[in-house]
């Protein structure tokens, strides 16, 4: 009879359609910049901060202002934040979507993981911080939604996708987007939560499908990238429904047109000259014999038109699972072994340390000991640096410092 009752439960979120129903979604928006224990937690800079962004964005995909709630900084202790998914549960069914998104510092303390409150206290962690177990105990217990969306933009955001595995479990639908994944630190930018909102507000650059559509594929694929080329991150990513969920429709569809070699594809990522110095730029569109193409910083981006000689594609060294090397970590140095490669990130074991200390790194905190130091000349200066590969009569160097 138990197992009779709980398939008649589930059965209504199983049916829900595939499409994001924006009417029928509940928010609850905690963003923290600041902390009550700012020695313990650095700030972060509150200029054109994106989770207001957010906020507005959804309205504009169709939630109702009364279904969002968003606190931040000092609004957002464990007490108000646990009262929001008191009271948004409160209204949801079967039939609803309960986002949860979050922006702030990711704590990994004891093998558990938190995410920052305003009050919580780092040494005392369980006691006062937000445990991300609630989400899948607690939350699951008083809130009826059939589909739960998990998305944060911190520091070992990936353990969100532990949630999700739990609550299909408990025969529900849910969607994890995470800026890191369960075993790394994540960007002090805004980068992911920036993705998202180019996704939102349907980019055709986005729109991977080229079908008008923005799917879970086509913003897996948009965060990806923007972490990976951005950031040198990898993000997390889980889905419980068997096809491509969808948020936002009615774009235009793009036309594609197969770039001819050695040119740049919209949306593709590349180095480009911004201000005499080289950094990571999103093509937007060719224009004439030019690229316009999109540098972003911390809270913003600028669009730029550059010349082929101001571009340059991106590469990355390859190394070996079971590879011998050096990983580091705060500027030291730690002999490692590689365990996996995959997509140009090496999940790296630190020799002598336990499982947990295992993370994902690219090539950029890889040293093999076969490096060799090179002074390399650019308009005229010279500057000191490694060299990492030699190919072709080419060679892949890393500028020290």
């Amino acid at each position: 009879m138990k197992k009779l009752l709980f398939l008649l439960c589930a059965l209504p979120c199983m049916l829900q359609a595939q499409k994001f129903d924006a009417k029928n979604t509940y928010v609850l928006i905690v963003g923290v910049l600041k902390w009550k224990d700012s020695q313990c937690l650095h700030p972060f800079s509150d200029v054109n901060r994106k989770d207001w962004e957010l906020k507005d964005q959804l309205v504009k995909m169709g939630v109702p202002v009364g279904n969002i709630t968003s606190l931040t900084d000092e609004k957002a202790d464990l007490a108000s934040i646990q009262k929001g998914f008191e009271t948004l549960s409160a209204k949801c069914t079967g039939n609803s979507t309960f986002i949860f998104y979050y922006a702030g510092h990711g704590i990994k303390k004891e093998h558990e993981y938190y995410f920052a409150n305003y009050d919580i206290e780092c040494e005392r962690c369980k006691k006062t911080g937000f445990g991300l177990s609630y989400l899948s105990t607690d939350l699951l217990s008083m809130n009826k939604a059939g589909t739960i969306m998990l998305w944060a933009d911190c520091c070992y955001s990936g353990a969100l996708l532990a949630q999700g595995e739990k609550i299909k479990e408990a025969g529900r639908n849910c969607i994890v987007f995470s800026s890191a994944t369960a075993s790394n630190t994540s960007t002090g930018n805004w980068t992911f939560t920036q993705t998202l909102l180019d996704c939102f507000r349907n980019e055709k650059i986005n729109d991977d499908g080229k079908d008008g559509k923005i799917t879970t594929k086509d913003i897996r694929l948009a965060l990806e990238n923007a972490m990976k080329y951005r950031e040198h991150q990898m993000g997390g990513y889980y889905s419980s429904f068997t096809s491509e969920y969808e948020f936002v429709s009615g774009a235009t569809k793009t036309v594609i047109t197969m770039p001819s070699k050695g040119s740049y594809a919209s949306g593709s990522y590349a180095y480009g000259k911004y201000e005499g110095n080289w950094k990571p730029v999103r093509i937007i569109a060719p224009v004439g014999n030019k690229y316009l193409a999109r540098f972003y910083f911390y809270s913003d981006y600028k669009d730029v038109e550059l010349g082929v000689d101001e571009l340059k594609p991106i590469y990355f060294t390859k190394h070996n699972v079971n590879d011998k090397v050096d990983v580091t970590w705060e500027g030291q140095k730690y002999a490692s072994t590689i365990l996996k490669a995959v997509n140009d990130f090496y999940y790296i074991k630190y020799d002598g340390y336990d499982d947990s200390y295992n993370e994902w790194v690219m090539y950029d905190r890889i040293y093999t000991g076969k490096e060799t130091s090179a002074k390399i000349e650019e308009n005229g200066k010279w500057y000191p640096g490694q060299i990492m590969e030699e190919k072709n009569g080419k060679y892949f160097i890393r500028y020290s410092g």
